[in-house]
């Protein structure tokens, strides 16, 4: 399914799973390029339910957002890197969240360019 607008999405569905990267303060200048990632991995992935991707503050934090009207899909993102489950914020049918450093970024920059796994880390985990 294709991506939709955050706020619209957040309107047409109630219980919404996600998946929020943690990009921190230090990476505020690479925001777009971060968001443009994960849109590309989650295209990747290829869910099959409406989903949508957007950046904000959480604090001093900077994060981006992705939101899944289907928890399999999150699931996938989930699983692939590495996220970790956590009950931050209230009105999430689930969410988790994972650091986007730029280990994390290469590894997924790598895993799309190859078709393969976000990393050996990642491949070990689901065996």
């Amino acid at each position: 399914m294709p991506r939709t607008n955050w706020n619209t999405f957040l309107d047409e569905h109630r219980s919404v799973h996600i998946v929020v990267a943690d990009v921190g303060e230090a990476d505020r200048p690479r925001l777009k390029e971060d968001c443009d990632l994960l849109q590309d991995l989650v295209d990747k992935l290829e869910p099959s339910g409406a989903f949508a991707v957007a950046a904000g503050r959480s604090g001093d934090t900077i994060e981006i957002s992705c939101g899944f009207s289907r928890r399999a899909d999150a699931d996938r993102l989930a699983d692939a890197v590495r996220a970790k489950t956590v009950s931050r914020w209230l009105g999430w049918a689930s969410q988790r969240v994972f650091s986007l450093d730029e280990p994390m970024r290469l590894a997924i920059a790598a895993a799309l360019a190859n078709q393969g796994e976000i990393d050996a880390r990642t491949a070990a985990a689901r065996r």
